[in-house]
């Protein structure tokens, strides 16, 4: 993966502070990033721009980019109730919860 960094000067607007300089990183996706499969080719809507796109995508879901963008939103959410899950299962064995009536 390509990745190119610009710095640019920026004014402080603190007197007798100095600014530090303002950093860019940008990736490019090329024909040489990770898939989800060695040697497999990504379908055309999948060009690399997001993050975590490996080419992945057998039913052509995502085809339609503002569906697309509905359903990388949808999986953040899916992840973040997972956490919060994970983080509520294992507070309640740190806190010392009655763990012998589990039914599961």
């Amino acid at each position: 993966m390509n990745s190119s960094v610009k710095l640019s000067k920026r004014v402080s607007c603190l007197p007798g502070r100095a600014a530090r300089p303002q950093r860019t990183v940008s990736a490019r996706a090329g024909a040489d990033r990770p898939m989800w499969l060695t040697g497999s080719k990504a379908p055309a809507h999948l060009n690399g721009s997001m993050p975590g796109d490996y080419g992945f995508d057998p039913l052509g879901l995502g085809v339609d980019a503002g569906k697309l963008k509905w359903y990388q939103e949808a999986e953040l959410m899916n992840g973040r109730f997972a956490m919060i899950g994970a983080a509520g299962i294992l507070g309640a064995g740190i806190l010392g919860g009655n763990t012998t009536d589990l039914t599961w």
